[in-house]
């Protein structure tokens, strides 16, 4: 009986697809498995460490604006000068 090299062909093609399937069908267990970890390693964190309020900005120095120079000489002038140098 000869055997049709078409169906040899064939025949190897078909092995090599169920093998890929097979190999699919255990990469597939395998990534459910993962996520089903991840989600209770998840649910754990959440669980015993609860989100933190965010930090409060740090606010900066207040500088106050200086006191009004009317233009006169003496020591409301040397106040002023004072005050704008720091």
């Amino acid at each position: 009986m000869d055997v049709d090299p078409k169906d040899t062909k064939l025949v190897k093609v078909q092995e090599k697809l169920a093998k890929l399937l097979s190999m699919v069908k255990q990469e597939r267990k395998v990534w459910k498995e993962m996520e089903a970890l991840l989600a209770e390693k998840e649910a754990q964190l959440t669980t015993k460490n609860p989100p933190q309020a965010p930090a409060a900005p740090v606010k900066g120095p207040k500088f106050g604006a200086p006191n009004k120079f009317d233009g006169t000489c003496g020591a409301k002038a040397e106040v002023f000068t004072n005050q704008v140098n720091l």
